[in-house]
């Protein structure tokens, strides 16, 4: 499955590789001869638990291949339907085969990463709409740390004004670590100036519809100079919150 634009709604334009198990099976096959193993990432642009898996399964017929060839995962998503595949995953966690330069640093053959820009229900519904809400995100991923998977957070892209104060902040890091998080990788919005085809033109639509009143604030921040500072600041911020809670900023080793 794929996506055709970052940012793009995904229930309009998604296809399914109808050739993908195919592929993926010829592909590991020669990769396993030849002893190349290394992380499989499901998925960084389209998640790979998207509405229709739950029909299609096809995420769980690669996973099931992947299985068979032993290959390590790391699974990125915003959907509490990856519960359903943790027996395979747990199976993918015990045989699967590390490449020589991480076979030393005790990974596990599972890596589980939940992906938030917010912990708020509410602000999630207006920003991700069809995403699975952030509290059933948060029981995935207390269901996947008190399994004995490797499980953490990618808390991002984090909204201006939003998720990125620091009050939430620091709230959001004690909920996740509450609920088993094992890291927490965040990281800003992609800003850039002049932006207007781009994130900024979808945003503030979002920002001017359902937050009028962080309308200015929101079009200020597009100014080359605020990006600059913005992203200093809260680059900061987020390194002193981890810190602060003791918990990494990038997977365990």
């Amino acid at each position: 499955m794929h996506g055709s634009r970052y940012g793009s709604n995904l229930s309009r334009k998604v296809s399914e590789k109808k050739d993908i198990l195919e592929l993926l099976r010829k592909q590991l096959a020669s990769r396993a001869k030849k002893k190349q193993y290394g992380y499989i990432v499901l998925s960084s642009a389209t998640d790979p638990y998207i509405g229709f898996e739950e029909k299609e399964i096809l995420t769980k017929q690669i996973l099931e291949i992947i299985l068979e060839f032993n290959f390590p995962i790391h699974i990125i998503t915003r959907s509490s339907l990856v519960n359903r595949d943790i027996n395979i995953l747990n199976k993918i966690k015990k045989k699967a085969i590390l490449p020589p330069d991480l076979a030393s640093k005790s990974l596990p053959g599972t890596l589980i990463t939940f992906s938030f820009s917010t912990l708020d229900d509410d602000v999630a519904s207006k920003f991700e709409p069809g995403a699975t809400p952030p509290s059933e995100r948060l029981k995935s991923l207390k269901y996947f740390s008190e399994n004995g998977f490797n499980a953490g957070v990618a808390l991002m892209p984090l909204i201006p004004f939003i998720s990125d104060t620091k009050e939430k902040l620091n709230e959001s890091y004690e909920v996740l670590k509450t609920h088993g998080a094992q890291y927490i990788m965040p990281a800003s919005m992609s800003l850039n100036a002049g932006d207007e085809d781009g994130n900024m033109s979808r945003l503030f639509i979002h920002f001017s519809r359902h937050y009028p009143e962080l309308v200015e604030n929101y079009s200020r921040l597009y100014e080359l100079g605020e990006i600059i500072s913005y992203k200093h600041k809260l680059s900061q911020m987020l390194r002193n919150l981890n810190i602060k809670h003791n918990i990494p900023n990038r997977i365990s080793q």
